[in-house]
């Protein structure tokens, strides 16, 4: 009975992430490309959101969408920083069902971003259990990736920020490339068998993060030879870790153990793997077994390698 109730939850996620794909798809349709990963202007500026927000019209959420004030926050954080006031209070509690797993631990509900933070900082937001690919670090072909205070950023994929890029830019064939992950289950630190969210959700599931100069994508960074600037993206991650990798410190893996860092792990609670939703709108299940070197590979969009599994 177990069994045939995780198959069920299995097949859940699987249409869930279907339906994130063709949402994605509707929206490139309609716009002309792809949603920007996060779109980081600055410090807590109003109006930032990641992908996931942006595609809320076309999973029949354009009710929530067209209520927002964009001069207000999409934060959940209510401390002193950024008041309920500045935020855009409908978010808190809201949910979209097809954004969270059903094989996660807990009802998608959260209001501690990290191990950090306390939970009177933040009104509750949703867990989102699915996360936008910018690239992978290492690149398959070693090019130059950016260094931020909080991992390693890529440019090779779709999900970026303030970078749009438009179906033609995935050379490797939309078939052959990874554009969301999973990210659904708590890391385990092996030591001490503490389980954390340690999932790019930080301040609620639809903000951007902050603290990346305004205006600027990782490509116009790294062509001006920039390193080193803050920059807490939420909603998208740079592949660097096996899928349900595992952590055996607060610190380790680097750049991993915050729900702002830059390489948050791909995860689930789906015996040996998780799923992944292609260019292409297919969504496949990828084993934790998987060599690192092939899941960077159907992470970039653009090294020309082939991803033969």
């Amino acid at each position: 009975m177990q069994a045939a109730r995780e198959a069920a939850r299995r097949m859940q996620c699987t249409n869930n992430m279907k339906q994130i794909g063709l949402a994605v798809h509707n929206y490139h349709d309609v716009v002309g490309v792809f949603p920007l990963g996060a779109n980081i202007n600055g410090g807590l500026r109003p109006g930032t959101c990641n992908w996931r927000f942006r595609i809320l019209p076309y999973m029949e959420q354009a009710a929530i969408f067209d209520s927002i004030d964009w001069k207000k926050r999409m934060s959940t954080r209510t401390d002193s920083v950024a008041t309920a006031n500045d935020s855009n209070q409908q978010l808190f509690g809201f949910m979209v069902p097809g954004l969270s797993c059903p094989s996660a631990e807990e009802d998608g509900l959260t209001g501690i971003p990290s191990v950090t933070q306390v939970l009177a900082e933040y009104a509750p937001g949703q867990r989102v259990d699915y996360i936008g690919i910018s690239g992978a670090y290492p690149d398959p072909l070693a090019r130059q990736t950016f260094t931020g205070s909080y991992g390693k950023m890529s440019n090779h994929n779709i999900f970026l920020i303030n970078e749009a890029k438009n179906i033609a830019a995935i050379l490797d064939g939309t078939s052959n490339t990874c554009i969301v992950g999973e990210q659904s289950a708590k890391v385990k630190n092996t030591v001490t068998g503490a389980r954390d969210w340690l999932c790019s959700n930080y301040s609620g599931g639809w903000w951007a993060g902050f603290d990346f100069p305004a205006n600027k994508s990782i490509s116009s960074l790294l062509a001006a030879g920039t390193t080193g600037a803050y920059s807490y993206p939420i909603g998208i991650t740079t592949v660097r870790y096996p899928i349900n990798q595992t952590r055996t410190s607060a610190a380790t893996p680097a750049d991993a153990n915050y729900c702002y860092s830059s390489n948050t792990v791909l995860n689930s609670n789906h015996a040996g793997g998780c799923h992944m939703l292609l260019g292409d709108a297919s969504v496949r299940f990828f084993s934790e077994t998987m060599p690192l070197l092939l899941l960077q590979k159907f992470c970039t969009m653009d090294d020309g390698m082939t991803t033969e599994h």
